[in-house]
């Protein structure tokens, strides 16, 4: 059973639920979840998670500006980028943030889970 706490952003209910949300909790992490970057600001300073995992396209503040926000606070952890927008410009930029991981959606449970794992050795090494 992990303890890492996990933060998933994303405005489609389905896929932040069933997609992200589910699995992990299956996989007996502590899941959080918000419907866009702005809501998933208030839910870091809340939860403090130890991994994020969020969309790119959202309305109010999308996955770009999210992650640029908690990098200027400071944050470090590993930020794991899951969306169907695979342009180059748009892996580039969020490379250039310092994301830890993308998975492209749609994704299995086991490519999600196995890149939360690396993602806590990261955070154990």
């Amino acid at each position: 059973m992990s303890s890492h706490r996990i933060l998933t952003v994303d405005d489609s209910r389905l896929s932040r639920r069933a997609f992200v949300a589910k699995p992990l909790r299956d996989a007996g992490y502590e899941v959080f979840e918000a419907e866009n970057g702005l809501k998933g600001l208030e839910a870091f300073e809340e939860h403090t998670p130890d991994i994020v995992i969020s969309d790119l396209l959202m309305p109010e503040m999308d996955g770009f500006a999210f992650v640029e926000a908690l990098r200027e606070r400071g944050v470090s952890c590993p930020i794991i980028v899951a969306s169907a927008d695979i342009q180059d410009t748009s892996r580039q930029k969020i490379d250039d943030l310092g994301t830890f991981g993308f998975l492209n959606k749609p994704f299995k449970p086991d490519q999600l889970l196995e890149l939360v794992e690396k993602a806590v050795q990261e955070l154990q090494a």
